[in-house]
């Protein structure tokens, strides 16, 4: 699978963090795992009108939503000449757009015409090239831009990296809301705790370190993300992977980077 990224134009960047494109053609590795990575999306996929992507056993809708992960991976497996349109949301994109509370999503994959009521599926399978369903999709979520009365929660969110070494109650002083209101807010939006959603990047911030420092000590890296030693770091991080550091370390350098999904944040990796 040869996975390609696609920056949004900039007037959707408030929504859209990336868009990208994918084809199972040439599949070597046909099961793949999925990780956390802070990002709710949209993906659509067949191979000539049905699904060709499975859980288990289960075929997945042939456009779903899905929302973040509150720990842990899942493996899909994909039907060879597949063919992948997705797009990663920012982390409060879901609830903006349709109201709806993010954690309803959480865990979970779902047809995406359950939420978007006016997207009908025939027309996206006409899509046949990444140009295509980017004009398509831009054109379709430029309808949901309305930025009045943004909520406190969303500039938070979005410069999270600048509140992770707060706590959720520091976090609530500087908005000057309560802290319940705050935390209440952030799971509706994000569809994880405020706590929760900081594991997360944790996860992330390690596995870009091992990824991109192929000599990095392990022990080192632990100390550095604030564990107190490297057993319990070995814990945290393969909770979220099922490998352990070492494990992923071997693991990233086998495969071609074009088999990864990885926009700043590991989302895909061939299983």
């Amino acid at each position: 699978m040869n996975i390609q990224l696609f920056d949004p134009p900039p007037h959707l960047r408030f929504l859209i963090k990336s868009y990208w494109y994918a084809d199972a053609a040439c599949a070597k590795h046909p099961n793949y795992r999925i990780f956390s990575d802070g990002y709710p999306g949209l993906i659509l996929q067949h191979v000539q009108g049905t699904s060709g992507l499975f859980r288990g056993t289960e075929a997945l809708p042939l456009c779903f939503l899905y929302g973040q992960k509150s720990k842990g991976f899942c493996l899909n497996a994909c039907a060879a000449d597949t063919l992948f349109f997705g797009i990663q949301f920012q982390p409060y994109a879901l609830k903006q757009m349709t109201g709806m509370d993010a954690s309803t999503l959480t865990d979970c994959c779902l047809d995406a015409q359950d939420f978007f009521l006016d997207l009908s599926i025939d027309p996206l399978l006409e899509l046949t090239d990444y140009t295509s369903f980017i004009s398509y999709f831009n054109a379709y979520f430029s309808a949901f831009l309305c930025r009045e009365h943004l909520p406190s929660v969303i500039p938070i969110i979005a410069n999270f990296e600048a509140y992770f070494n707060s706590s959720s109650q520091q976090v609530a002083q500087i908005y000057r809301v309560s802290t319940r209101k705050f935390q209440r807010d952030f799971k509706a939006y994000v569809g994880l705790s405020f706590e929760a959603y900081k594991q997360l990047l944790k996860f992330q911030q390690a596995a870009y370190h091992l990824q991109k420092q192929p000599d990095i000590k392990i022990v080192e890296l632990a100390y550095a993300l604030g564990y107190a030693d490297q057993a319990h770091f070995g814990r945290f991080f393969k909770s979220y992977s099922g490998y352990t550091p070492k494990a992923f370390m071997d693991k990233q350098w086998m495969y071609n980077e074009r088999e990864v999904l990885n926009s700043s944040r590991l989302r895909i990796i061939s299983h």
